[in-house]
């Protein structure tokens, strides 16, 4: 299982575009098992992002970009 904390800062625009950029911490719990093994590359991963949700759309979409800081 994986774990996650994240700051952010957001704006929107004219066009009903609201904008997120942030910070988010992954952790990972310890687990014996095939999925925890596959997430233990997130355990103390720490990364930049950039979220942009369409709030004037009815479906909401919603697309994230996310950069590894090392």
């Amino acid at each position: 299982m994986a774990t996650w904390i994240a700051n952010d800062v957001g704006r929107s625009d004219d066009k009903g575009v609201i904008t997120y950029r942030g910070l988010i911490f992954f952790n990972t719990v310890n687990s014996s098992s095939s999925a925890g093994e596959k997430l233990a590359f997130l355990n103390n991963m720490e990364a930049l992002f950039i979220t942009q949700v369409n709030v004037s759309s009815s479906d909401r979409p919603q697309a994230t970009k996310m950069w590894e800081w090392k």
